[in-house]
Formats: C-alpha cells, sequence, structure tokens
C-alpha cells in the first residue's frame, strides 16, 4: 500500500527520529532554563546587596550614628532578603567634601558617607554541572550629610 507515493514502512522508520531529536534539543533547553532560574538568583541577591548598601548609607550620615549601628541595619537588611548577613564583606569611609578621609561616622555637614558590601553568590545548578565559580556581588552607596 502507498501513501501518497511512499510506503507506510517507510513512515514506521520515522519514529525513531522524534526521539533522537529530543535526545538532541533537551540538554540545550535544560541549560536554557536553569540558566534563567540561576540569573535571576544572581539577580536576587544583587538587589539585596544594593538595598543593603543603600540602608548603610542612610544610617551613616545621621548625626548619632556609629559604625556598629550601620553595620547592624545593614546586618538586618540583608536577612530580611533571605541572605545570610555573616558572609557579606562591609567596608565603611567617611570622606570630606575635597576627598580627604574623615573617620569611620560622618557627622558633619557636608561628609559623604561611602558604604560597599560584598556577598559571594555560588550557581547553585550551573556550578555543579557546568563547573562555575562563586563570584562576589558588591555594591557601593554614597550619601552626603546635610
Amino acid at each position: 500500500m502507498t501513501l501518497q507515493g511512499r510506503s507506510y514502512r517507510h513512515i514506521e522508520n520515522r519514529k525513531g527520529q522524534a526521539l533522537a531529536e529530543m535526545a538532541l534539543i533537551l540538554p540545550v533547553l535544560l541549560l536554557l532554563v536553569f540558566g534563567m532560574i540561576e540569573m535571576s538568583n544572581a539577580w536576587r541577591t544583587f538587589q539585596i546587596v544594593t538595598n543593603s548598601a543603600r540602608e548603610g548609607a542612610r544610617v551613616a550620615i545621621l548625626t548619632a550614628s556609629d559604625v556598629g549601628d550601620i553595620r547592624t541595619r545593614i546586618d538586618q537588611a540583608i536577612d530580611r532578603g533571605g541572605l545570610t548577613p555573616g558572609l557579606a564583606a562591609v567596608t565603611i569611609e567617611c570622606f570630606e567634601a575635597n576627598g580627604d578621609a574623615a573617620g569611620a561616622a560622618c557627622t558633619t555637614s557636608g561628609q559623604e558617607a561611602r558604604i560597599r558590601v560584598e556577598y559571594p553568590f555560588t550557581f547553585q545548578v550551573l556550578g555543579r554541572l557546568g563547573g562555575l565559580a562563586p563570584i562576589t556581588i558588591g555594591s557601593t552607596s554614597t550619601m552626603r550629610h546635610e
């Protein structure tokens, strides 16, 4: 029997073709899906780190703030975001209007507080499968004491 000039036997021989194509495409598709998930987690971590640096800078320009208050606010912001506060590296600097270092606390009008927060990020799936090394996600926030 023929179907438009082809035999049924020819159509039956093509059933394995779909399975072979799926075996070739599925790993690429899974890599794309897990890549999107991993990148969204990295972006989320970046947003938490950025917000915690901003929170620290806000506290740093208050008149009655010290390094302990700044670090506590940064840790609280990181914890609210679902990350581990102890892993964050925090740098607190205060500068005069001319750029000279002014110590750890910005208590005088015109001084600028610069807060740098860095957090290690590990790719959960792609790190294990693809060998991606952990990266450091960091953000700096600078605010002026008015």
